[in-house]
């Protein structure tokens, strides 16, 4: 019998404008093989990772997303994103994503990165 993966969403900035922040820039395609590795390691631990990538320029429309995600699919940990929650002009939709993971998800545990990749 395979065991089940327990679900974790990734919520976070998976690629931010060169100086916006202290993290070192890679490539699109460098960022995928890097959520590509780190999914594959994930699941030889026991876990399903899902990627929500976050774009600057359309924060209010992601909310709704998660909310929608989350109104179907209730994930065992949501992990937000250093990027997101490491920055000072986020702090609201931080605390608007926080709200909406308690309230369409009540029982699910969030986790916040706190490492600069």
């Amino acid at each position: 019998m395979v065991a089940q993966l327990q679900s974790v969403l990734a919520i976070g900035l998976i690629s931010t404008p060169p100086g916006s922040s202290p993290r070192r820039h890679r490539t699109l395609p460098d960022e995928r093989k890097l959520m590509s590795d780190q999914r594959a390691e994930a699941r030889n631990f026991g876990y399903d990772l899902v990627y929500h990538d976050l774009r600057y320029n359309e924060l209010d429309e992601k909310l709704q997303l998660i909310k929608a995600k989350l109104q179907v699919s209730k994930p065992d940990l949501i992990i937000i994103g250093n990027g997101t929650k490491g920055s000072n002009e986020h702090t609201a939709f931080v605390e608007d994503l926080v709200n909406i993971c308690r309230t369409e998800s009540p029982k699910t545990k969030i986790g916040f990165n706190t490492n600069v990749a």
